[in-house]
This record gives structure tokens, C-alpha cells and sequence, in this order.
């Protein structure tokens, strides 16, 4: 009779832990998956985590503006030569239609070219393989890009303006997303930007 009530007793006591080991698994499965969700989901906080320097609110894009302008003053005057049997002559009038560059200026010139920039938050844009993109942009940050535009000075002969393109990459909408909520929705793309005015001897 005693052997019996110890047996029950025991089998009760298996069954009452069996309980409470579900019971904490379950609870321990919920909170590493709200976790992860939490941390997953697109926040200023979780973009630069993840996608750092990509995202920028107004005061990072204008100290980004000013350096990348800076770099328009920062040039080494090069003397090295090549063998050559043709000459590099052409005739540039800078008139007053395009004054010279000052500091900070958002106009660089290259011989008879000059190129004005500006700073854009894309929305859409096709990549460098021809596919249409969405970028990622919120309310309180951005992705800024340097678009240049390309225009000759009067009077100029003996070369021609050509414009470059830059290559960038972007966190961008994965195909089929139409509205990203969580860092899975997202991915890096490449894309071209028009770059530098180039005076091209012709």
C-alpha cells in the first residue's frame, strides 16, 4: 500500500516538472523571438547598426557636404611627364559668364568644363544592371549622393566636356517589397551617379 501511494507520488512529481520544463521553454522560445523582432525591425538606431555611415540626418549631410566640397581644394600640383609626339594645346575664355572657383564653392572647373554639384535623396532608381529601385529613406535620415552637372564655357576650343559617372552603392528595397518594417526587407545595390566635368582633347 505504501510502495503504491510513493509510486503515484513519484509519477505525479514527474509530471508536474515535465509541466514546468514546456512551460519555461515556451517562455524562453517567446522572448528570443520578440527579441530578435525587436531588433530586426528598421529603426534610425538598427539602419546605422547595420548599414553604418549610409544613413544621415541634416546635420551629418551638411558636415558631409562641406568635406566633400573641401576636396575640391585639396589637389597636388603633378610635373611628371610622359614621352609624347602630339601636343596638348587648347584655348579656354573663363569670362565672367563662370568665375573662377572660391572656397567652398559648389563649382569645379577643369580646363574649359565646369561641374556644379548638388546633394539628393533618391527615392527610385535604376542600378547599374538597368532594374528599377526603391530606396530606403526615412523622415529623419537619408541617403544623400553627389550628382554633378556638366556644362562648357563660351569661347573654349580644342577640347570637349565629358562627364563621368561615379559609382555608389545604396541600401535599397528588395524586389517584390513595396513597403520595408523589417532589415530583411533590405539589401545593397550599386547605382551611377553623374560625376566630375572632364575637358577631353579632341
Amino acid at each position: 500500500m505504501g510502495s503504491c501511494n510513493c509510486q503515484r507520488f513519484l509519477a505525479v512529481l514527474v509530471v508536474v516538472l515535465a509541466v514546468i520544463v514546456v512551460v519555461l521553454a515556451a517562455i524562453l522560445g517567446w522572448r528570443l523571438t520578440r527579441e530578435d523582432k525587436v531588433e530586426t525591425k528598421i529603426t534610425v538606431e538598427s539602419l546605422n547598426k547595420t548599414y553604418p555611415l549610409y544613413f544621415k540626418n541634416q546635420a551629418q549631410n551638411f558636415f558631409y557636404q562641406q568635406q566633400y566640397l573641401n576636396g575640391f581644394n585639396n589637389r597636388t600640383i603633378v610635373n611628371a611627364t610622359i614621352p609624347s609626339t602630339e601636343t596638348c594645346t587648347f584655348s579656354c575664355n573663363l569670362s565672367s559668364e563662370y568665375p573662377m572657383r572660391k572656397k567652398r564653392s559648389t563649382q569645379v572647373h577643369h580646363g574649359c568644363c565646369v561641374s556644379s554639384v548638388t546633394f539628393t535623396a533618391p527615392t527610385k532608381m535604376k542600378d547599374i544592371f538597368g532594374t528599377l529601385k526603391t530606396f530606403l529613406q526615412l523622415d529623419s535620415v537619408k541617403q544623400y549622393f553627389p550628382e554633378h552637372v556638366c556644362q562648357t564655357t563660351s569661347g573654349c576650343t580644342g577640347c570637349v566636356c565629358a562627364q563621368e559617372n561615379s559609382l555608389y552603392s545604396a541600401v535599397v528595397l528588395k524586389s517584390g517589397v513595396t513597403k520595408a518594417e523589417e532589415l530583411d526587407d533590405t539589401e545593397i545595390d550599386f547605382f551611377y551617379f553623374t560625376g566630375c566635368c572632364k575637358c577631353i582633347n579632341n
